[in-house]
């Protein structure tokens, strides 16, 4: 949870860039929530688009889970972290060092998680 405002325009840049473009309704969104409602609606605009993405089978399930990590929202954190290993997601095999998931490290759901997706041996 750094500098909200930095990450917006930063975000919003990289957005405009060609090889980026399907980012921009996410950076759009992160603009318009963050007035509203600081860091959170920041986070829950863009999880609007991501699920909105996610239903049109866009947005990849690794990216919703990491929103609900950052959102405090244990069970669709796990949910959708599962669904990404099932998926064989490649950003999904980095969970294990990714700053949203900080606060889930110490769990057993989510060690179980790293457990069968091989991440972490048993033990």
């Amino acid at each position: 949870r750094g500098d909200d405002a930095d990450f917006i325009r930063e975000f919003s840049l990289s957005a405009n860039q060609p090889q980026h473009r399907a980012d921009q309704a996410l950076a759009a969104a992160a603009a318009k929530g963050f007035p509203d409602d600081g860091h959170r609606g920041m986070l829950l605009a863009m999880l609007e688009v991501q699920q909105q993405r996610f239903s049109e089978f866009e947005s990849p399930r690794f990216a919703l889970a990491g929103t609900y990590a950052y959102l405090g929202d244990v069970p669709q954190t796990l949910h959708y972290l599962a669904l990404s290993f099932r998926k064989r997601e490649p950003d999904a095999m980095t969970s294990n060092i990714d700053p949203a998931f900080q606060p889930l490290r110490n769990t057993p759901e989510f060690t179980q998680l790293l457990q069968q997706a091989g991440l972490v041996n048993p033990g």
